[in-house]
């Protein structure tokens, strides 16, 4: 899933420090593999960097938004 929703297991005290370790470096390699292959799949470079800027108040905000309410259903 999310990082954040690993790091707040182990703030619960569901995962050890190590556990937490191992699974953001895991989330964070899936990640970039599944982004590989969404760009194979439309028949772009496997990676590419990009020339657009990505970032904005509205992006961050609804960033926000979607890993609470991902913390609400995992956790909820």
């Amino acid at each position: 899933f999310n990082p954040v929703v690993t790091i707040v297991d182990r703030l619960l005290g569901t995962t050890t420090t190590r556990e937490t370790g191992l699974y953001i470096a895991a989330q964070v390699v899936g990640g970039c593999i599944g982004a590989m292959v969404a760009n194979l799949m439309f028949e772009l470079p496997a990676v590419e960097l990009s020339t657009r800027q990505r970032s904005s108040p509205a992006l961050w905000l609804s960033e926000v938004v979607a890993t609470i309410g991902l913390l609400l259903v995992i956790q909820g």
